[in-house]
């Protein structure tokens, strides 16, 4: 007997699921380029080297504690969770949300 050749016959010629062998390439900003773009802007436009600092190191925290790599991937759970992972102070939570909602709003 020979064999039928019907509609559930399949022939793949390219693999369906593909392995990626490294990261997947994005094209969005990532939060360290946004960082160093406002950092120009703040220092072209005279703001004080602390207040660079501040943005510099608090901005720094967030992508070391939430291994956020990209802006549009900041979400407010991801701040919210990365507030209460901090050992310090309200106050100093209060300071370092105000720091980034102001880089943020900057990214803008």
């Amino acid at each position: 007997m020979s064999k039928k050749k019907g509609i559930f016959d399949i022939q793949i010629e390219q693999p369906l699921i593909q392995v990626k062998r490294h990261e997947e390439k994005r094209n969005d900003l990532q939060i360290e380029q946004a960082l160093t773009v406002i950092l120009k802007q703040l220092e072209v436009g005279g703001c004080r080297e602390r207040t660079l600092y501040d943005y510099r190191t608090i901005v720094q925290y967030f992508i070391r504690d939430t291994k956020v790599k990209y802006l549009l991937d900041i979400t407010s759970d991801i701040i919210y969770s990365w507030l209460e992972h901090m050992n310090v102070a309200n106050t100093t939570k209060l300071t370092r949300l105000k720091c980034f909602k102001a880089f943020l709003g900057r990214c803008l």
